[in-house]
């Protein structure tokens, strides 16, 4: 009797054992996969990071070399063209990469709507009326623009002082009134840029030539449809086709070729996606990334 309890232990401490090892392999193997895993995202990230890099060094040679040829932008330019990487080896030729670059100066400014901390009246009755067009509250035009002259006042008043201003449009957030609803309608239509700049009627859509003319949508999108069969080549091809069109004066300065470029690119690499925008400024035969702001997506 006793014989076969000792051989009863003796098989329950030997299951036992067999578990315990199988546990800790187990243990090992998940620990193992783990690592494994973390390589190879890292690696998948590295190759993202360099595909995204070669598709902004393609943008800015791209847009240099469009400045030599011309100084006018519209959107029949290379340019505006969907961006392609360069060609990829081993296992990033699975990639899918997406890019175009967008006339940042097509958008309505909101870096216009104050100067050295003075409220600009005729720049934002334009972004009002670009509100209004949007259903959203005209009156945060004047909030808007407050805000920005109270961030340029606090700035010049003390240069020690940290410089605060708006970098994006998500920064409006902080304004009473905004929703993030309502800049998903504006994303396409205004932009933040380091400095006032004017609009280039080129590259704006109907909805900006609408709020910076003050005239009905469907003739602002007359105008851009006309201007896709024969850009505008300078001021007074402009003029001469805005009083056909019997266009009141612009609330605004506009231009017919641009400094400011974005840049949205993203990559799928396997399970993972990474977005990224750029703003690039082009100026003396060079382009220059101001800013990136990357974005992952799951």
């Amino acid at each position: 009797m006793r014989r076969h309890a000792q051989r009863g232990v003796a098989i329950v401490t030997a299951l036992l054992m067999m578990a315990l090892a199988v546990s800790i392999v187990a243990g090992l193997f998940w620990q193992q996969q783990v690592q494994i895993r973390l390589v190879e995202n890292q690696r998948l990230r590295m190759q993202e990071e360099w595909l995204l890099r070669d598709m902004l060094d393609s943008a800015q040679l791209l847009l240099i070399e469009d400045d030599r040829q011309s100084m006018i932008d519209h959107e029949g330019e290379a340019w505006s063209r969907p961006l392609r990487g360069a060609p990829a080896a081993g296992n990033v030729a699975q990639a899918i990469l997406n890019g175009r670059i967008s006339d940042a100066q097509g958008r309505f400014n909101l870096a216009n709507l104050s100067d050295e901390g003075q409220v600009d009246p005729v720049e934002t009755a334009t972004f009002a009326r670009l509100l209004s067009g949007q259903n959203i509250a005209a009156q945060l035009a004047q909030t808007t623009a407050q805000a920005i002259a109270d961030l340029q006042r606090r700035n010049a008043a003390d240069a020690n002082h940290p410089q605060m201003r708006l970098w994006q449009l998500d920064d409006l957030l902080a304004i009473p009134g905004y929703s993030a609803a309502m800049l998903r309608r504006l994303r396409s239509l205004v932009v933040v840029l380091p400095e006032s700049t004017p609009i280039n009627v080129n590259t704006a859509p109907a909805e900006v030539i609408a709020a910076l003319y003050d005239i009905a949508l469907p003739q602002a999108a007359a105008l851009v449809a006309e201007r896709r069969r024969a850009y505008f080549r300078d001021g007074a091809d402009f003029s001469n086709r805005a009083i056909s069109r019997n266009l009141p004066e612009p609330g605004g300065q506009i231009t017919f070729g641009s400094h400011f470029f974005l840049v949205d690119s993203d990559v799928h690499l396997g399970p993972a996606a990474l977005q990224t925008q750029a703003l690039i400024q082009r100026d003396s035969g060079q382009a220059r990334i101001l800013w990136r702001r990357d974005g992952e997506l799951s």
